[in-house]
């Protein structure tokens, strides 16, 4: 018995459109090769990345190794080789289902990414107490503002004026 059809696999292309300024990614693929060199190659504009990882210890002692080093960062970021900053990138790879901060030079052309790769389910790691940066899967077909995902939450107030202490929004942008 021989099989002579076509067979689809479960890959899907990921389109991310990027402005100038910092653009909010939630990476819905597991990118086919996640190293941040191949995805941003050919990404004309793009001056770094940055991903929030709440798990991180980057720091294990400041002048004296008796001693804590005090508030973390707990972020990594990425630079474009070449650039005066890439010895300092600590993220390597981009993974499917993680949110990240993709940052575009404010003289950039916007680019469309169109990343290839299997699907992730969505997920977040809840940290009690603390902040996350999380990414939430929506379409461009029914896109969902800010002031509506969180017009609900009585820890947060997104309307103006409220008094929030984690942002606010500004409704004619949101």
């Amino acid at each position: 018995m021989g099989w002579t059809g076509g067979v689809h696999g479960q890959w899907i292309t990921q389109v991310i459109r990027l402005q100038p300024g910092f653009n909010p990614v939630h990476l819905q693929v597991m990118p086919v090769d996640p190293r941040c060199d191949s995805i941003l190659s050919g990404v004309r504009g793009v001056t770094e990345v940055w991903m929030y990882n709440r798990y991180l210890q980057t720091t294990t002692f400041t002048a004296d190794p008796a001693s804590s080093g005090g508030e973390q960062d707990h972020w990594l970021t990425w630079y474009p080789p070449g650039t005066p900053k890439a010895f300092l990138a600590t993220l390597s790879q981009m993974r499917g289902g993680q949110a990240y901060l993709i940052k575009m030079a404010s003289n950039a052309a916007p680019v469309t990414l169109a990343l290839r790769g299997i699907p992730v389910p969505p997920r977040a790691d809840w940290i009690p107490d603390d902040y996350v940066l999380s990414g939430f899967p929506t379409t461009e077909s029914a896109p969902v503002t800010f002031a509506r995902f969180l017009r609900d939450s009585p820890q947060v107030s997104a309307a103006p004026g409220r008094g929030s202490q984690v942002f606010t929004v500004n409704p004619a942008t949101a």
